[in-house]
């Protein structure tokens, strides 16, 4: 069947592998699949034995004029399961410079005979990647990739690396505020969420952006109650700045534009947090009004409050 060999060996060697009957089913993985490496282990993969007999193979290592051949012996296994997809537990990912979060694949069915995958990333130079952990090393975009060895069936996950700094602005999108004028839940899951994001991003600029939707309260603006909401949960004021004149997302799109241009000039990154079901609208918007005022600003999709659904409710965006 198929599977993993691990090979330990103390000192430096260099590693070749070879089917002994020149197939190439074993196959060296180490940092994306490299053929020749130095290093004291090293991981080898045997493809699932579809040949109804058992083989052998051999892994060779050497060190000067020495060599060593391993053999190694694969069984025919009692059933194949072929894996039919693979899946990513995210989409997207975002980190500042210096940071790292785990992605985790999940291999369908369950009951596949060959589980392995290996992964690797478009531009390592930006983001890296081990079984899994992303590591981000400077500002740009990489697309992180999980394969299986069996069937190469994949799955990928978008990352954008921000720099941790005054030039990254969060953006929390508003919701309609109830007659008297306080936030509904959903509103208050968003900046739960945002504060996770504002975390991560200590020296980012926050914008809360929404109008007057409370019918009972003219004078009361989403982005007051949203600023007034952050404060008391620690983010300091200076970080914060309130757009309170938009009523649709196209709106909070020009309107966020102009306040930064006015406030935060040099501003280069706007991470959106919204609610899942409205993200790909707000991305959209905010990327056209950028690219009409200010090309420059790299607009990305954030962390989305999760609501399940795949349509707002109703007065909702």
């Amino acid at each position: 069947m198929g599977g993993r060999l691990i090979v330990n060996v103390a000192g430096a060697c260099s590693w070749t592998a070879s089917a002994a009957d020149g197939s190439g089913w074993i196959t060296l993985l180490r940092d994306g699949g490299c053929e020749k490496i130095i290093d004291p282990e090293t991981v080898y993969h045997a493809n699932l034995n579809r040949t109804g007999a058992p083989r052998e193979g051999r892994v060779r290592f050497s060190a000067g004029k020495f060599a060593y051949d391993l053999p190694v012996r694969q069984e025919v296994p009692e059933e194949i399961v072929s894996v039919a997809s693979v899946r990513l537990d995210r989409a997207s990912g975002l980190a500042p410079e210096g940071g790292a979060f785990r992605l985790t694949a999940a291999v369908l069915p369950e009951a596949a005979t060959d589980r392995f995958v290996t992964w690797e990333s478009s531009n390592p130079a930006v983001a890296s990647v081990k079984d899994g952990e992303v590591t981000a090393l400077k500002s740009g975009t990489a697309v992180i990739t999980v394969r299986s060895t069996d069937g190469g069936k994949t799955a990928s996950c978008a990352v954008t690396v921000c720099p941790d700094d005054d030039t990254v602005c969060l953006v929390c999108m508003g919701y309609e505020l109830n007659a008297d004028g306080s936030m509904r839940p959903e509103l208050i899951g968003r900046l739960k969420t945002l504060l996770g994001v504002a975390g991560i991003f200590p020296n980012a600029t926050i914008v809360c952006t929404g109008g007057a939707t409370a019918s009972g309260h003219a004078g009361v603006t989403e982005a007051g109650q949203m600023a007034t909401w952050l404060r008391g949960k620690g983010i300091a004021s200076g970080r914060i700045l309130a757009e309170r004149d938009s009523r649709t997302t196209a709106e909070n799109a020009v309107n966020t534009l102009k306040l930064l241009s006015w406030c935060r000039p040099r501003t280069a990154f706007i991470v959106i947090v919204t609610s899942d079901y409205h993200m790909s609208e707000a991305v959209k918007r905010f990327k056209a009004a950028a690219a009409g005022t200010n090309p420059r600003i790299v607009v990305v999709a954030g962390k989305a409050w999760q609501t399940g659904s795949p349509i707002p409710p109703s007065g909702g965006r």
